[in-house]
């Protein structure tokens, strides 16, 4: 009786503890949800400062002018060092997966912490002017910014709206030069597999007590 409930409980156990272990998990994955949101635009607040790891240091000033446009100006004194883009002034939207690293694949390149990327908010259907392939609605851009001494890579959700632009939400990896992929929040899960260990020790577990019982 005691060997098989210690093969019971080895087996409950052995799944607990597995599946307490996400499956990938990457704790360098600083993830900011939509309750940190923000939004400039032409006819209510105008500008923005953005501190993306929330040290007290801003990263990144949005800004209106012109009345159509939205810039990301990381110069005088702010610790952003550009966006991914594909032109001097120009970033474009995004796909998920992409990785935002320091050395990139063409066509895309970084933007110098002096240049203030701008997204062109008229009232028409789709974006022009510097936002590449943006489009009106959801949109991922890719930035990196200085913490302390360390050079950060992250990515962020916008919504782009005709007179507004939102930061829904962001998320960065804190470890120096660390890449990140577009949409990782570093919330992982336990693969089917661990899930069915669980579930198979929970049940053997169950097993060995209604046999007891009866007995």
């Amino acid at each position: 009786m005691q060997s098989q409930l210690k093969q019971h409980l080895a087996i409950a156990t052995g799944a607990v503890s597995v599946a307490a272990v996400p499956v990938g998990a990457d704790a360098a994955i600083v993830y900011k949800d939509d309750t940190n949101a923000f939004t400039v635009s032409v006819a209510g607040t105008t500008s923005a400062e953005w501190d993306i790891d929330g040290d007290g240091g801003n990263d990144f000033l949005l800004t209106t002018f012109a009345s159509i446009y939205v810039s990301f100006n990381s110069a005088t004194g702010r610790n952003g060092r550009g966006l991914l883009a594909t032109g001097t002034n120009e970033f474009n939207r995004l796909a998920l997966g992409l990785t935002v690293e320091p050395i990139l694949s063409a066509p895309y390149t970084w933007a110098g912490s002096g240049d203030r990327p701008y997204i062109e908010i008229t009232s028409y259907g789709s974006i022009a002017g510097r936002f590449g392939n943006g489009v009106i609605g959801s949109n991922f851009i890719g930035f990196r910014f200085l913490s302390g001494t360390d050079l950060l890579y992250g990515w962020g959700e916008i919504n782009v709206q005709p007179f507004s632009v939102t930061v829904n939400r962001w998320a960065y990896n804190d470890e120096a030069d660390g890449s990140i992929e577009v949409g990782d929040t570093g919330q992982q899960v336990p693969a089917p597999s661990t899930l069915a260990l669980l579930a198979a020790g929970a049940f053997g577990l169950r097993r060995w007590r209604a046999r007891r019982a009866a007995a």
